[in-house]
């Protein structure tokens, strides 16, 4: 007989909004009312930027070449 792969208990997390996107010259991060650090990686997965905000900060990303990014928040 085969068991299934489960998760008992699962964790609610506040949906983060980022905008506008794209985007070439800043994003915004609307998700909460404290301050937290952003990371921007390549798609290799390379640390490309990180930064911390507070609510509704803009993220300058004038200096990122176009292309896709990955964007982790630490909440």
């Amino acid at each position: 007989m085969r068991e299934t792969l489960s998760i008992d208990d699962i964790t609610y997390r506040e949906r983060s909004l980022v905008y506008p996107n794209p985007s070439s010259e800043f994003i915004s991060v609307l998700n909460s009312d404290k301050a937290e650090k952003i990371e921007i990686y390549s798609l290799f997965g390379d640390l490309i930027k990180s930064v911390f905000i507070s609510e509704n900060q803009k993220v300058n990303i004038k200096d990122l070449n176009a292309g896709m990014y990955i964007l982790k928040s630490d909440n």
